[in-house]
């Protein structure tokens, strides 16, 4: 249970931080298609990625090197969109007319759709690992790899949901541009990186010292850009909660003042929920992982002693042992005079 939880977390929580982001990027504009346009794109992705899974699976043998050249071209790829989004997303808040936030808003869908091509084959393969050869699709091992699964999607959609929330909730258009921006760059860093690596392994880039640096720090450090995305989440959630503690200006009557005062406590309380989902986790990729991952308990020798290179063990030792082999042997030969 806990190996899914940790992976799907690990997997998705970066991504739909951004995504958050993003789907509050795209409900500011005033008309439905406009307002859809990422959610289209978003259904899209998980589509194309699900027929990548369904090729992978049609055909594993044949498709696996194909496959893999095609991961890490679609890794490149990622980078280069989202290094685009950030010059869009640079220029949209600079140059502020429709033109130029439809082009960023589609600049910003395309990287979704991307994303999702690359997420979502590794995501779909977790499905066929709950039942192990030899055990039954409805054992209790099987539900409870398919309950860690389910629950780590549960939290990835909750941290979306909180983000999304959060990102609406703050007061001018400068701030969500800053606090979208900087996503954007944490994503574009993670994947730049990981581009490095892919390029070297394409053979298109050589294996120089600066290169070999940057595969080998991306290693050590897996959860790096997650745990970036986390804490711009965390100064953002702090950033709402202190500019919506107490209505400013003037009410003409006090449903008025009362419906400001309900608008406040709900941004306050998805703040609050932003921060439980993004401690849920950390506590997931930090501490469950360890749990999930260290070495089992060193067992100690029974006491013994060396006497002229010989071992000898205590009789009192192992007459334990010796009496539950012996009855063992005893069932075993009454067994197998039943049947002969």
């Amino acid at each position: 249970m806990l190996k899914y939880l940790v992976a799907v977390t690990d997997h998705l929580a970066a991504f739909s931080i951004m995504l958050g982001i993003i789907f509050s990027f795209s409900h500011s504009f005033v008309k439905p298609k406009e307002k859809k346009f990422a959610f289209i794109f978003m259904l899209l992705g998980i589509i194309v990625g699900c027929s990548v899974f369904g090729v992978r699976m049609y055909n594993p043998k044949g498709m696996n090197l194909i496959l893999m050249a095609f991961n890490r071209k679609l890794v490149v790829t990622i980078a280069g969109i989202a290094l685009i989004s950030v010059i869009m997303t640079v220029l949209s808040s600079l140059i502020r007319n429709h033109i130029m936030r439809l082009m960023n808003l589609f600049a910003l869908s395309v990287l979704v759709l991307v994303s999702l091509m690359y997420l979502v084959p590794p995501f779909m393969q977790y499905t066929r690992e709950f039942v192990y050869f030899g055990e039954s699709g409805i054992s209790t091992n099987a539900m409870l790899r398919a309950l860690g699964f389910t629950l780590g999607l549960i939290v990835c959609l909750l941290l979306t949901l909180s983000t999304y929330e959060v990102h609406r909730s703050l007061n001018t258009e400068s701030q969500r541009y800053t606090f979208m921006l900087a996503s954007v760059i944490v994503y574009a860093c993670e994947y730049s990186a990981s581009a490095v690596a892919a390029l070297q392994r394409l053979k298109l880039i050589p294996l120089t010292d600066t290169v070999f640096k940057i595969m080998i720090w991306r290693g050590e450090n897996p959860n790096a850009f997650l745990f970036a995305q986390l804490i711009l989440a965390f100064i953002m959630m702090i950033f709402v909660i202190a500019t919506h503690m107490k209505p400013s200006g003037t009410f003409p009557n006090k449903a008025m003042l009362r419906k400001e005062k309900a608008r406040l406590r709900d941004c306050r309380r998805w703040s609050w929920s932003l921060c439980v989902f993004g401690m849920l986790a950390v506590f997931i990729v930090i501490v469950l992982h360890y749990y999930d991952t260290k070495p089992p308990a060193e067992i100690q020798p029974e006491p013994y002693e060396l006497n002229d290179g010989i071992i000898s063990v205590a009789l009192d030792k192992v007459s334990e042992v010796i009496f539950t082999s012996s009855r063992m042997l005893h069932l075993m030969a009454m067994m197998s005079a039943s049947l002969s």
